[in-house]
């Protein structure tokens, strides 16, 4: 596996909360304009969250395993 710089890896941090952000942000949104029901946009938040959890156990997986090798 290979690992990141910081900086590259901080970069890729804040591109994937941007991108939850506005995942969030387009689910607000269409539950506000009537184009999905609450319990439509429920289930969708409750994919993004289950995605937000995912990448921040594949970051604590990689940081251990950083951490193991050294």
């Amino acid at each position: 596996m290979i690992f990141l710089s910081r900086n590259n890896s901080s970069a890729l941090k804040l591109n994937k909360i941007s991108l939850i952000l506005s995942k969030i942000f387009i689910l607000l949104t269409s539950r506000s304009e009537g184009e999905l029901t609450l319990i439509e946009a429920t289930r969708v938040m409750g994919l993004i969250d289950s995605f937000r959890r995912t990448l921040e156990l594949t970051e604590i997986e990689q940081r251990l395993q950083a951490l193991e090798a050294n």
